[in-house]
């Protein structure tokens, strides 16, 4: 007959898990977003080319595309004192890994196909 695990085990078990899953979807999410992000801008370069525009017409086009793209900004660098800095990204690589350290001390399986068997 096996022996149960612990509460606090289960606990800590399910807690890397969680930590370990939200890391990795989260740093996938946000290279995902970045990519996104980066071919917007291209198409945005584009056609402002395509376009032709005044001085004026440009200044306004890119005014439109500055105040659209804040919310970028705000996203994946809130820090103002390090502006290239992607916290979200480190964040998540930081929940993830320890998530993986965890279930890796603990004995546990840490790669996706051994989770799911």
């Amino acid at each position: 007959m096996q022996k149960k695990p612990s509460l606090g085990y289960s606990l800590a078990l399910y807690l890397s898990t969680v930590m370990w899953i939200f890391g990795m979807v989260g740093i996938f999410g946000v290279c995902v977003g970045l990519g996104i992000d980066m071919v917007r801008e291209y198409q945005y370069q584009k056609t402002i080319d395509q376009l032709d525009l005044s001085h004026e017409e440009y200044l306004q086009a890119r005014a439109d595309r500055d105040e659209a793209g804040r919310w970028y900004q705000e996203f994946y660098h809130p820090i103002e004192a390090l502006p290239h800095f992607p916290a979200t990204l480190f964040a998540f690589g930081m929940i993830g890994g320890i998530g993986y350290r965890i279930r890796k001390e603990m004995g546990e399986p840490v790669s996706f196909t051994e989770l799911l068997r």
